[in-house]
């Protein structure tokens, strides 16, 4: 992405507006007096200092703030916390900004300028920005509301009015799953099908076209479907890299979940699908990310595609997958096609309102009905200083990216994750018993939808980095889990029925809104400060190996 361009025109004929930019020390990112803000209107060359405005939050926090003015569209900006440059985790943000901002950083106090041998050793590149949507102003709006013409940083009055909370301005305001959006969707999907091997099963041009045309339809559906499956490679060898993936345990619990074995397929056939599209494609495999070798062992995104597939010829097209011209191909099936089996199977088995697409949407929009309220940020914000924000840096790595406007590049990996979960003495794991096998698909069930999509997860590892927004959700889903699976352990055998497809345990998607304080926002809130200012948590923050 592209930014940093300048405007010609003037205030009043550009209807530009005036803009108000926040910086919560503390919350926002680190905690200083002195910040200022570099924007995109003027090329991110001058730098605007921000000030302190109002009293102090409940929590003994200041706002720091600076208004200007800006066109419509979206405004870039970042800022400079004392000496660094830094974007804020109360704000969006945009990554792999292309070509990188050069950014010339304010001199402070305890800067060593005898390092500098030029100008240019002052100037810094940037690969990260927040951003902020800018509407054009309004007709009868006036140009200046609070911010003084002509006079960068002046206000009319010393405390600027207050602004209702918005999610744009919250903790959650990095988080942007694309998934939603046809054109990240349909990336994700070209990537997958390519390596897939799909196409290997389909004999005619018109069944790979109508399979292809069902796949990237359902694409996004898909991907939140094999998300809500995954657990642990569990047979990894000893020393590899922690990754996830669809195993057999977990695979079972999908077959039960959708009906999908019985007269048009059997145990044995299911099995086979599953080990036939586990196997990586030929050379192909050795390129990719270590994380991503498996082995064979667990189904991983693209491959899921060629297993929806399988299963769908096995049930519904047996014949179209059988020698030309052998008994089997002359058998009547349901479908004439493999592109019309899996249509088939997805109308018939998967596609809401069956229970588990259902429970999957449910488990999605708790994001936006509990997680992303103002209630749940104001928790966050009180144990910030003392908690999260010391527990997410027990719990997570800093690359090596100085200067890079990165926040998110201290994230947290799945052995960081299994280690916080461990030293919270919950979901434990000890073996291969049902409780240690739900246990681990439990963790990674959280991490799964606490985590923005990504395109690439077989040339690259940064899907298996908890951002601290992520870490922030994968917190409350956690709390939210733990007393779902409380509720249902209490619940009587007949209130059990209602949740169970025939296995002695149900999934996490299947009973995370099963609690009804973890459904209502309030109610919530309440848990998860007991949670946060627990002694357990406390606990966990001092056996931290870091």
């Amino acid at each position: 992405m592209s930014v940093g361009q300048g405007y010609a025109c003037c205030w009043m004929c550009g209807k530009w507006r005036e803009v108000r930019i926040v910086y919560n020390p503390g919350v926002s990112g680190p905690e200083a007096s002195d910040v200022w803000v570099f924007t995109s209107v003027d090329k991110f060359q001058n730098p605007t200092k921000l000030k302190k405005n109002g009293p102090m939050s409940k929590f003994g926090r200041t706002h720091l703030v600076t208004l200007i003015m800006a066109p419509a569209g979206v405004l870039s900006y970042i800022f400079q916390v004392g000496s660094d440059l830094t974007v804020s985790r109360t704000a969006p943000t945009i990554h792999d900004i292309s070509p990188m901002v050069q950014i010339r950083r304010v001199q402070v106090a305890g800067d060593d300028v005898d390092d500098i041998v030029d100008e240019s050793d002052d100037f810094v590149e940037i690969s990260s920005l927040n951003s902020k949507t800018v509407l054009e102003r309004g007709p009868n709006e006036p140009v200046c509301w609070e911010l003084v013409p002509r006079r960068p940083g002046e206000f009319l009055y010393d405390n600027l009015t207050e602004q209702e909370w918005s999610l744009e301005s919250s903790l959650f305001a990095p988080f942007d799953d694309k998934l939603g959006r046809g054109i990240f969707s349909g990336k994700c999907f070209e990537v997958d099908w390519k390596v897939s091997c799909t196409t290997h099963l389909l004999r005619e041009d018109s069944d790979r076209s109508q399979v292809r045309d069902v796949i990237r339809r359902c694409y996004a559906d898909i991907k939140v479907l094999h998300g809500s499956l995954c657990s642990l490679d569990r047979g990894a060898p000893d020393g590899a890299p922690m990754a996830y993936g669809i195993g057999l345990y977990e695979y079972t619990h999908f077959l039960a979940q959708h009906n999908l074995v019985g007269e048009d397929m059997s145990v044995e056939t299911a099995d086979a699908q599953f080990f036939i599209a586990a196997t990586p494609p030929r050379d192909i495999h050795v390129d990719w990310d270590p994380t991503a070798q498996r082995g064979g062992r667990v189904i991983l995104r693209h491959s899921f595609i060629e297993l929806l597939v399988r299963i769908a010829a096995s049930m519904y097209a047996r014949a179209v997958l059988a020698p030309v011209g052998s008994k089997e191909s002359r058998m009547r099936t349901k479908a004439k096609s493999i592109g019309h089996a899996l249509e088939i199977l997805w109308n018939k088995n998967i596609m809401h309102p069956f229970p588990p697409t259902t429970n999957n949407f449910n488990c999605a929009k708790w994001r936006t009905d509990v997680m992303h309220q103002p209630i749940v940020e104001e928790v966050y914000r009180k144990h910030m200083k003392g908690v999260v924000d010391p527990l997410f840096a027990a719990y997570s790595i800093e690359e090596d990216f100085k200067n890079c406007g990165e926040a998110s590049k201290t994230s947290m990996r799945p052995e960081d994750w299994f280690a916080l979960l461990d030293n919270l003495n919950v979901l434990a794991r000890h073996g291969e018993d049902e409780d240690s096998l739900l246990n681990t698909w439990d963790r990674v069930w959280i991490w799964q939808n606490s985590a923005m999509s990504h395109v690439d997860e077989l040339t690259t590892s940064e899907h298996l980095l908890l951002t601290f927004v992520e870490f922030l959700e994968a917190i409350a889903r956690l709390v939210g889990l733990l007393r779902s699976r409380t509720a249902v352990d209490q619940a009587t055998a007949e209130e059990r029925e209602q949740w169970g497809y025939g296995m002695d345990r149900c999934s996490a998607a299947t009973i995370f809104c099963v609690d009804e304080d973890t459904m209502d926002a309030h109610k919530f809130a309440v848990h998860l400060d007991q949670f946060l200012g627990s002694a357990v948590v406390s606990a966990a923050l001092a056996n931290s190996a870091r």
